[in-house]
C-alpha cells in the first residue's frame, strides 16, 4: 500500500502543497489566534531567537501555515536522523513560501513526554555472527516517559550493546 493510495495529493510535488494551502484557506478558518497566542506562551521561557518570533507571530495570519515535522525519541534513532528531520522541514517550508503567495513555517514537535515505553525502548542491532539481536531497556514501568528513563537502565542497555557488536573500527566510537 502506497501514500498515494490514501491521498490525492503526492508529497514529493512542491505544487501539492500549494494546492492543499489553496484549497484550507478557502475553507478553514481554524484557532489560528489561540494557537499563536499558546506557542508564545510556552517559548517565552526560553527565549527563542527573533525569526522563531516572527514565525509565531504569522501563525495569526490566514495566508500563513505550518509543516510540520516530528521525532519520537527511539533508541537508535540518532542525532543525524533528527538534523535531516529539522533541516528538511525548513528546508521544505522556505521552497514553498518562495513558489506560492503563502507563507510556510516549520514546525517541529519532540515526542519525549511519549508514554508508550515499549516504542522507545527497543534497539536492533546485527551482531558478531551476523544475526539480528534485540536489546531493550528492562523492567520499564508502565506509563514511562522518554526523558525520565533512569540512566542504569541505559548503562545497562550499552554493556549488553558493547557485548552484541563486532569489533570494527567504529565500535568505540558509536559506545
Amino acid at each position: 500500500t502506497r501514500y498515494l493510495d490514501f491521498s490525492d495529493s503526492d508529497p514529493l510535488v512542491l505544487d501539492s502543497y500549494v494546492e492543499r494551502a489553496r484549497l484550507l484557506h478557502a475553507q478553514w478558518g481554524g484557532e489560528r489566534e489561540q494557537l499563536r497566542d499558546c506557542l508564545q506562551d510556552e517559548l517565552a521561557r526560553v527565549s527563542p531567537p527573533p525569526e522563531v518570533c516572527a514565525n509565531i507571530a504569522a501563525i495569526g495570519d490566514p495566508k500563513t501555515f505550518m509543516i510540520a515535522a516530528g521525532h519520537q525519541p527511539a533508541l537508535g534513532g540518532g542525532p543525524l536522523f533528527l538534523a535531516f528531520k529539522l533541516l528538511g522541514v525548513i528546508r521544505l517550508a522556505e521552497q514553498l513560501t518562495a513558489a506560492s503567495e503563502y507563507k510556510f513555517i516549520p514546525l517541529y514537535w519532540n515526542g519525549s513526554e511519549d508514554h508508550n515505553a515499549h516504542e522507545f525502548s527497543r534497539l536492533s542491532v546485527f551482531d558478531t555472527n551476523h544475526d539480528l539481536h534485540h536489546l531493550n531497556i528492562s523492567a520499564l514501568p508502565e506509563g514511562q516517559m522518554a526523558r525520565a528513563i533512569p540512566t542504569t537502565k541505559l548503562d545497562t542497555l550499552f554493556a549488553e550493546l558493547a557485548a552484541a557488536l563486532p569489533d570494527t573500527e567504529f565500535k568505540a566510537d558509536l559506545l
